[in-house]
């Protein structure tokens, strides 16, 4: 019987030290839970500060010239974010023989850069890819718009879906983009579309959701032309698109003369 006892109490005492081992990694663990948990809580509340220099003095917001598997991108984004409502990514698709390159001051930069601010100061992100040249909304086109939305997204916040610009050809890349990713594209603003849209009824319903507006200069007759065709293509297949003219625009000045009624077309979607 006493050795009985002395086995229960040896036993006892080898329990002790065990019981309060766990018991330290359990409120360890918890602990660290914890404290996970807030730092998790801190990291999407607090605004976050991108260590970049800013386009011009006192601006909000930084750009670059990326090159992604050789094509140029250029894109703008806020100095600061929040993290827990990211910046929605508007990407432009470039007209025939727009090219981006190093040098800012190269006219048609000069454009991408007024897009970049003017959308990022409201609270947008901005990217363009050069979409290997003059595309035609080919699939390597395609692919370069997916390459932007991928890079800028592991390195950056953005919001889950965006919004596209399309320019002339560019319109071409929008559209074929928005077809084969439905799921991630918002709304789609066309500038002075080419003509040549070619779209089976499955591939427009696939859009049927999306938001589609087209701006058209009267100084721009070709492009003119196109832009009604492109509203009797879609209306015939059951999508509506809205085209609205603009008085005295050339086919080049509409790429910077609506970028607030862009704005506007965007913001009404969301």
């Amino acid at each position: 019987m006493k050795k009985v006892r002395k086995t229960i109490k040896y036993g006892v005492l080898m329990a002790i030290p065990l019981i309060v081992l766990l018991t330290y990694f359990y409120t360890n663990e918890e602990e660290m839970q914890q404290k996970e948990k807030v730092q998790e809580e801190l990291r999407e509340t607090q605004t976050i500060k991108i260590q970049e220099t800013p386009a011009q003095e006192g601006a909000s917001y930084f750009e670059n010239v990326e090159v992604l598997e050789g094509q140029e991108m250029y894109y703008a984004y806020p100095l600061e974010i929040d993290p827990k409502n990211p910046p929605q990514l508007i990407i432009y698709s470039p007209g025939k023989n727009q090219t981006i390159v190093q040098n800012k001051e190269d006219e048609y930069m000069q454009v991408l850069r007024e897009n970049g601010e003017f959308f990022v100061q409201r609270g947008y992100a901005f990217a363009a890819s050069n979409e290997h040249g003059n595309n035609w909304g080919g699939e390597k086109s395609l692919k370069d718009i997916q390459k932007t939305i991928t890079w800028l997204d592991k390195n950056y916040y953005i919001a889950d879906n965006i919004n596209m610009v399309g320019f002339s050809m560019g319109g071409l890349s929008s559209i074929n983009f928005a077809v084969k990713k439905s799921d991630l594209v918002n709304s789609i603003a066309l500038l002075a579309p080419t003509p040549n849209m070619e779209l089976t009824q499955e591939e427009v319903e696939k859009i049927e959701e999306i938001n589609i507006k087209i701006f058209q200069g009267t100084q721009d007759p070709i492009h003119l032309d196109a832009s009604h065709e492109y509203v009797n293509f879609f209306e015939k297949k059951g999508k509506d698109v809205e085209l609205e003219i603009i008085e005295g625009e050339g086919h080049y000045d509409i790429q910077t003369s609506v970028l607030n009624k862009i704005y506007k077309f965007f913001e009404k979607q969301n």
